[in-house]
């Protein structure tokens, strides 16, 4: 079985970032496979995404039929596919603004502009008169597994997300067939425009938004196994960014909106998370905020549940121990309190002398360094959360004593932790499987130690 994430959009980008952060925090062997679906993956929010999966690309479906010789939606009909007599009738069925709309950067918040320009594209796929490797990457990899997953996400107000995420979703379901399970994830319009100069497209937005949830109940509901709606009670105020040009938005819904996609890659019986199959699931995130100890995350591994500041927790615990372990190896000049040639335990050089390949230590500390600095900048990312005025992530302290002191006196527990470990550094490539064994054993070893009050008790703020 097999896990797809398909961002669409920019919003679907931002839920794809605080998916994979939270993958990476929990560390999850395997994650989902990701696919975006947006016009234009130049901005920020896309180039985040890649380099956190550390990725030079990443397929791309491209909700316009074709690219050449198109700028605006009007384009598509102006060419020998379509009857002479259709450019009469597109004013009846499109307003000006959007046959004018410049499909090439995105819908502009316009789901009729996004869900023709798919339906069109998925058309001459099937007549033979298109193609989309991406697409047609996903479809025959969702053919291959008997019980794949795929999770669709997106808003439900803008152009791209709120057109193109049932057609998509209806597509997959007729290529595919009923063997996989798919689940849509759609946010409401959680924030407002307050410049004056947007009113018109706020308004939009809103109007989007109340279209899209009928729409949704009427017609998707046999395409999909979850449509689950994602929404404030107050939208809060954000500030207008041009299509494009967007970054990403800091924000605590689309992290529910990554757990809820994670959970449902995750839980061992679909009917458990989701009771009645072919519904549409709504869930409002009331003003006072959620509690990060009250979000239940689903791990990989069956049956296992933890709380998301369970999570924030152990992650904390695991950049701070591996600062510790980087000047543990430091090979420089020294600079702490103790020296390498009397910190490194006979255990670690032999475990080294393990991999497969010529390990140094010079390697290894250079990507414990890089692992701790890409933990503690995802760790600032939920601590950011916390700036917002709607959201509340609990604010957890470790105040148990025996914790306290061994981050005051960390050596024994280091040694103690490499000479517990029997079998890493066997077949390991290079320094980064190495080194990512080590995080595996250190959290694994952490986190048992927290189960069991080994670093005392634990209170949370």
């Amino acid at each position: 079985m097999s896990n797809f994430f398909v961002a669409v959009g920019g919003t679907g980008q931002m839920v794809a970032l605080a998916y994979f952060r939270l993958a990476k925090l929990c560390g999850f062997k395997k994650s989902a496979y990701t696919y975006i679906m947006d016009s234009d993956i130049d901005g920020d929010v896309s180039q985040d995404l890649m380099q956190l999966l550390g990725e030079e690309s990443i397929p791309v479906i491209k909700p316009i039929p074709r690219t050449d010789n198109i700028e605006t939606f009007r384009d598509i009909f102006s060419n020998s596919e379509y009857d002479d007599n259709i450019q009469p009738v597109l004013p009846l069925l499109f307003t000006t603004e959007e046959l004018d709309t410049h499909i090439r950067k995105g819908m502009y918040g316009r789901p009729p502009v996004g869900s023709t320009c798919l339906s069109v594209k998925m058309k001459n796929i099937e007549n033979r008169q298109g193609s989309d490797m991406a697409l047609s990457r996903l479809i025959t990899a969702l053919r291959e597994g008997q019980t794949n997953n795929v999770v669709i996400c997106g808003s439900l107000f803008g152009g791209t997300g709120a057109g193109g995420i049932p057609t998509l979703a209806k597509y997959i379901r007729r290529e595919v067939g009923p063997g996989i399970k798919i689940t849509i994830i759609d946010l409401l319009r959680w924030f407002w425009l307050p410049e004056q100069t947007h009113k018109s497209h706020d308004n939009m937005l809103k109007h989007n938004a109340e279209s899209g949830v009928c729409y949704l109940q009427d017609k998707i509901a046999d395409s999909v196994n979850a449509c689950v709606l994602l929404g404030l009670e107050e939208p809060v105020e954000r500030t207008y960014e041009e299509i494009g040009q967007q970054t990403e938005k800091i924000n605590f819904i689309n992290l529910i909106a990554a757990i809820i996609a994670n959970n449902s890659f995750n839980v061992a019986e679909y009917k458990s998370l989701f009771p009645n199959e072919h519904s549409i699931y709504s869930y409002v995130v009331p003003d006072n905020g959620l509690k990060a100890s009250n979000i239940k995350v689903l791990m990989p591994i069956r049956n296992n549940t933890v709380k998301l500041h369970e999570i924030i927790m152990l992650s904390r615990a695991v950049e701070k121990f591996l600062g510790f372990f980087e000047k543990y190896i430091y090979s420089g000049p020294p600079g702490f309190s103790f020296t390498p040639s009397l910190a490194i335990p006979s255990k670690l050089i032999i475990a080294i002398k393990r991999s497969s390949s010529e390990v140094t230590f010079n390697e290894v500390y250079d990507k414990v360094k890089e692992k701790r600095e890409e933990c503690h900048d995802m760790l600032e990312w939920f601590k950011n959360l916390r700036d917002s005025p709607v959201f509340e992530t609990d604010h957890t302290e470790i105040t148990g004593t025996k914790y306290q002191e061994n981050l005051k006196y960390p050596m024994p527990f280091l040694r103690k932790w490499i000479n517990g470990i029997d079998d890493f550094g066997k077949g390991v490539n290079n320094a980064e499987e190495f080194v990512d064994q080590i995080i595996k054993q250190l959290r694994v070893t952490i986190n048992e130690m927290f189960l069991n009050n080994k670093f005392g008790k634990m209170s949370f703020l």
